[in-house]
């Protein structure tokens, strides 16, 4: 991973903080900086020292910044430099520069992102993940809910990690989980099905009026629902030959695995509704 030389120009003003949104760096403290990578000490032939004839804190921040995008850690040095700590008792608000990067490295085709506590790069891609209003309706503080909860955030960090067959199994356990607590509520024992999606399914149907030969339902409607029942079929079959369940037969790509994950989405969502618009109106 390289960046181009405009962005190693705003990098640098983010690093010594002449660019005014970020906190200034003093020359031992752009030293300890880059002193942190071995690969450059190995270059320099040691440590960098502050002292007498230390170029200014531009040209040398630039140089150091070009040397390691030479040889591919740019991408550490970003994370680094926007280490939160860096900005604990400062007037600077770090969001304002992770933006103001990313305006540049969109042209290097990678972007800035939060994950967890810390900034990290990836490469900048099409969105991986329709709607997750769904999540709203589960609390952190129950433990079904909070396995939904991970499984969801699971499924887009191993899509963005390129961890395809990982997201597929998160998607399928997150489709399952959303099963047992729909019947859950219901007084339903989904143990008795040992995890069968198909069976769990036909239950959900039961419960949720969602039965595709009802006669008072459009062709269109029809339609639909024995889609839903192909969705879960597919992840059933799919997460036993494509995911880290069983004995991998194939490798899945990005776009099996966003096709696993963005139907399980939104086969959960059009569930979770069903379930509430059905008990407003008094038919369970």
């Amino acid at each position: 991973m390289k960046i181009t030389l405009q962005t190693i120009e705003v990098l640098e003003g983010i690093i010594t903080g002449n660019n005014n949104i970020s906190p200034n760096r003093t020359g031992p403290e752009l030293v300890n900086f880059f002193n942190q990578y071995p690969e450059l000490k190995l270059i320099n032939g040691g440590a960098f020292v502050y002292g007498q004839g230390f170029p200014s804190r531009a040209d040398f921040t630039r140089s150091q910044l070009n040397r390691l995008n030479d040889i591919g850690l740019i991408k550490q040095v970003i994370k680094n430099a926007l280490d939160p700590r860096h900005y604990i008792d400062s007037t600077f608000d770090l969001v304002n520069v992770v933006d103001h990067l990313n305006k540049y490295l969109i042209y290097d085709e990678i972007e800035v992102i939060k994950k967890g506590l810390h900034y990290c790069v990836r490469n900048k891609e099409s969105p991986t993940m329709i709607t997750q209003d769904f999540l709203s309706k589960f609390s952190e503080h129950t433990d079904s809910h909070s396995f939904i909860r991970e499984q969801n955030e699971k499924c887009k960090a191993r899509v963005e990690a390129k961890d395809y067959d990982g997201a597929i199994a998160n998607a399928r356990s997150m489709t399952e989980a959303i099963f047992d607590n729909i019947l859950t509520q219901k007084h339903v024992d989904s143990s008795i099905h040992k995890g069968d999606l198909n069976q769990l399914f036909k239950e959900i149907k039961r419960y949720l009026k969602l039965n595709p030969n009802q006669a008072d339902l459009s062709n269109t409607l029809i339609q639909m629902l024995s889609g839903l029942t192909s969705i879960v079929t597919s992840l059933a079959a799919i997460g036993n030959k494509m995911s880290e369940r069983h004995v991998r037969k194939y490798r899945p790509a990005r776009h099996h695995a966003l096709l696993a994950v963005n139907a399980a989405n939104t086969l959960c969502e059009f569930l979770i509704s069903s379930q509430e618009h059905q008990e407003k109106r008094k038919e369970l």
